[in-house]
């Protein structure tokens, strides 16, 4: 659990950083908007794709 607190509290200064940064330069929220459920959206796919090659190794092991 520290870890991934440790990770999260990391990010939110790039992210504050970044998203700052780009609203700076395009001044279109929206971008911020579809970059922030892009960034969702990836983590969810890896983190699917991890689990069920996680199940099937365990599956072929038992």
């Amino acid at each position: 659990m520290s870890v991934t607190r440790l990770i999260s509290y990391l990010a939110i200064p790039v992210a504050a950083l970044s998203g700052g940064w780009s609203l700076d330069k395009s001044g279109n929220v929206n971008i911020l908007y579809i970059l922030s459920g892009l960034a969702t959206m990836f983590a969810v796919v890896v983190f699917l794709l991890l689990g069920t090659r996680l199940l099937k190794s365990r599956a072929l092991r038992s």
